[in-house]
This record gives C-alpha cells, structure tokens and sequence, in this order.
C-alpha cells in the first residue's frame, strides 16, 4: 500500500523527495550536543540514523537507504575534515560552531574540542589557538612570537550589542581569558 503522499505513474512508484542529510539531521538534538560535533568531524565513517531514512557517510561518499545503489559508485560530497592543511580561519570557524553546542558536564568543554584542535596543527593554551603569520628571519620559535600568538588568541568574543560573556559557574579550572571558560557562543 502506499502512502498518501505517494501516487502511481503506470508502473511507477512516485515518493516526495526526503530531505537532505544536512535538513534531517539539523534540527535534531543530536546537532546540539559538544561530543557529536567533534564525532561527526573526525570520525571515518559516519551512520545517521533520522525519521526519515538512514544516511551513511565516508570521506568519499554519502548513501541514504532509499537509493538503490550500484557497484560502482561516485563520490557526491567533498571529504569530511581529514588530514589537510588547516588555515587558522578554519579552526576559529570551528570553535565559533562549536561554542553554540551544550554539553552535560561543562568540565568536558574543551576535552570535546581537543581532536579537532590536535587535528588542525596549530598549538594551543587552554584551548585558545597559538596561531603567528610567518615572519621575515623569525622562523624559530620564541618567547616573542608566542606572546603575539597568545595575544591573538584573545580575540574572542560573546555575541551581541553588549558583549559580555556569561560565565557558568563553577569554572572548573578554565581560566577566564580562554572562550571555554565562557561555557557559550563565541566569536573572533
């Protein structure tokens, strides 16, 4: 029997398109959460199971279980993030989204964001990225070039006209200055 929204055209079966994986998976509480945002990014393959359908997805391609598929099989989706060259505008994008996830225990906030720090290279402190442009006869390292790294890491910033970031207590030792003690949205 088919269902109301589908009809027949002589020997055909026509269905309503089902929604994207993007549109399925969006509104669901799975898309809110810290842990899956670093899941969804790091993992090889990925398995969304939806109301509507199941979608699977690789670095090479995405199958959905209403599509009968063929041996061979083109990619139709650009890689998921791998082991590319990350541009610091990658990783600032990546903590801005990532700040709008909840977590149940604010204690995890960075530890569900440090495979996508380590992934993308660049060092660290307290989850703020350490990030210098390179300098004309400055390529080793120095007390300098981190305090200028450092600084840039600053650059965070609660959303909004006013600007000020809601500090949940207690912090659980993030200090103040790092945007994962802000424990919400942040910008840079």
């Amino acid at each position: 029997m088919l269902s109301p929204l589908c009809s027949t055209w002589g020997t055909l079966e026509l269905h309503p398109p089902l929604p994207s994986r993007e549109h399925a998976v969006e509104p669901s509480v799975w898309s809110t959460r810290g842990w899956t945002y670093q899941e969804a990014h790091l993992s090889r393959r990925c398995l969304y199971f939806t109301d509507h359908q199941v979608y699977f997805v690789c670095p090479t391609t995405e199958s959905i279980e209403a599509v009968l598929h063929t041996e061979k099989q083109t990619p139709i989706l650009p890689p998921l993030i791998r082991r590319e060259t990350w541009s610091i505008s990658m990783l600032v994008h990546h903590i801005e989204v990532y700040s709008r996830r909840e977590l149940t225990y604010e204690v995890d906030r960075l530890n569900a964001f440090r495979g996508l720090l380590s992934r993308s290279g660049f060092a660290s402190y307290h989850g703020l990225p350490l990030y210098t442009p390179p300098f004309r006869g400055l390529d080793a390292p120095t007390s300098r070039n981190f305090d200028f790294a450092f600084a840039r890491g600053l650059f965070w910033q609660p959303p909004g006209p006013d600007r000020k970031a809601v500090f949940r207590e207690p912090w659980r030792g993030f200090p103040r200055w790092s945007w994962v003690a802000s424990g919400g949205d942040v910008g840079f």
